[in-house]
């Protein structure tokens, strides 16, 4: 196990740009999942309005 590299073998199957694609596209998602959860917990009005309160004091 510690003496072949999986992803060594995976480059012979797959082409690189595919794999960056990939990588490109997870970013991509993940930040957008990150914004719907923050506008559907409705979290971001919480934090603006705690730091509004925090600048005017």
């Amino acid at each position: 196990m510690l003496i072949s590299n999986p992803f060594a073998e995976l480059s012979a199957l797959i082409p690189p740009t595919v794999m960056q694609v990939y990588v490109v596209i997870m970013i991509i998602l993940v930040a957008g999942g990150t914004l719907f959860d923050i506008l559907h917990k409705k979290s971001a009005k919480y934090f603006f309005n705690n730091w509004r309160k925090a600048k005017n004091s």
